[in-house]
């Protein structure tokens, strides 16, 4: 396991091995990878390898790496969720953390392999190939905000939001983005859309800091 916020200015020399054809790089659902490796590093792809573009060609049931695992290694992650989710900035990384980054990628090699022998017997390896390597000229692409959007929200729901609600709405539209662009964040940690729905709806009833939390926790939409 390499940590790359201590070794982030000199992981660029991974390009020597990233952007060469003749070596694979085997991923898993590589498309937000390929974007933090532009934008953090500076680091490409050639050569790759999606195992989930070739779960999604063989047409299994899901794409997901869980899946691969209980299929090809009989292996079970029901903590998946929770890691997936985790602050991976935090140092050191508690030891469950460092065990799931280990078997997240252990396996892969050897699930490659089973797909690959898979995917020549359907005749489809090429296919794998072409969307992998559209996956791989992926560019990390700063999200634009566009002030509008909050209607979008609004017109989801069935039935119309007051005025108020809507200024409500608006104003917690502008400052997730706001938030999220300084903390570095996503907007879905800073106020998921359901919380975000739920607080524009009650604003006239939170009256206390408990009914405030249980909009953002619960994220029920009246």
């Amino acid at each position: 396991v390499i940590d790359a916020i201590a070794l982030r200015e000199h992981l660029s020399c991974l390009n020597e091995v990233f952007m060469n054809g003749k070596i694979v790089k085997v991923f898993h659902g590589a498309l937000s990878d390929v974007q933090w490796l532009d934008r953090d590093f500076g680091v490409y792809l050639v050569g790759l390898f999606d195992t989930g573009q070739a779960a999604k060609i063989l047409g299994y049931p899901s794409m997901s790496l869980a899946y691969l695992l209980e299929r090809f290694c009989k292996i079970s992650s029901p903590d998946k969720k929770i890691f997936q989710t985790a602050d991976w900035r935090r140092r050191p990384l508690p030891d469950q953390m460092l065990q799931y980054a280990r078997q997240d990628t252990h396996f892969l090699l050897y699930i490659y392999d089973c797909l690959r022998k898979e995917l020549g017997q359907t005749g489809h390896i090429r296919d794998v190939w072409y969307m992998s390597r559209n996956v791989g000229l992926t560019r990390y692409q700063i999200e634009q905000f566009h002030p509008q959007a909050f209607l979008q929200h609004a017109r989801k729901l069935p039935y119309v939001m007051k005025p108020q609600q809507l200024r409500v709405l608006e104003e917690l539209f502008k400052w997730r983005d706001e938030t999220a662009r300084e903390q570095d964040e996503s907007i879905a940690y800073v106020l998921p859309n359901r919380a975000m729905m739920s607080l524009s709806l009650r604003s006239e009833t939170i009256n206390s800091l408990d009914s405030l939390m249980s909009c953002i926790r619960g994220g029920k939409i009246p």
